[in-house]
């Protein structure tokens, strides 16, 4: 199959008070949403192609090895479209 997704966000702390999203407002809350995009996001996806269509993340260079481990492990044949927020992201894809 082939999915289009965008705006994950991940490790975007302000997008949780933006959009309402149900977690803390702190770093905790940022990698806890993550986790939950992803783990939603692997219950769908297997061996698919998915077009990552803009604000992928809003990663620093420091949250690196935070965060690679998590985006590494969503599943399928990934082609990110950066938006706005994807400063960083190619290198984290």
């Amino acid at each position: 199959m082939i999915f289009f997704t965008s705006d994950q966000h991940f490790g975007h702390v302000n997008i949780i008070k933006y959009t309402g999203r149900p977690f803390g407002w702190s770093e905790d809350g940022a990698y806890a949403c993550s986790v939950h995009i992803r783990d939603e996001y692997n219950s769908v996806v297997s061996d698919d192609l998915v077009f990552h269509l803009g604000d992928y993340s809003l990663l620093k260079p420091a949250e690196r090895d935070t965060y690679v481990p998590l985006v590494s492990s969503l599943k399928g044949h990934k082609v990110l479209i950066t938006g706005n927020h994807d400063r960083e992201s190619k290198s984290f894809y």
